[in-house]
């Protein structure tokens, strides 16, 4: 599988967030780091590091829909039918969810993580 130490999301037009994609074991990972606060931090990536995971991103994108094709899967339609919440596939949610809301948003590529109790920020993501 391909997997990337990145996390990608949403941004509205109205700049907002949507992240539809659920995180593995969230829980364990709230208990384990100590923390209390649920709420999701974002920090997106800017020029070099946005453009070396742009390249990144999307060359594992392009390779997923290849090679799951070949096994006679469409990606872009299991990702619909699951409503753009496939568990470890943030990247796909996202690319999806903008090619099917035009205008709607735009995919960010960058951190995602939380405050511990500490008041450190754990990055779950980039």
């Amino acid at each position: 599988m391909n997997t990337l130490d990145l996390h990608c999301w949403i941004e509205r037009k109205d700049g907002s967030i949507y992240d539809p994609t659920p995180i593995i074991m969230e829980d364990f990972i709230f208990m384990f780091r100590n923390i209390s606060d649920k709420t999701r931090y974002y920090e997106k990536y800017e020029d070099d590091e946005l453009k070396d995971a742009c390249i990144k991103v999307f060359d594992v994108i392009k390779n997923f829909e290849k090679d799951n094709e070949k096994k006679g899967i469409n990606m872009r339609t299991l990702v619909q039918n699951n409503k753009y919440s496939l568990p470890s596939l943030c990247y796909l949610n996202a690319y999806y969810w903008v090619q099917d809301h035009k205008g709607e948003g735009r995919m960010k590529i960058g951190k995602m993580g939380w405050k511990t109790n500490e008041g450190n920020m754990w990055w779950e993501f980039g």
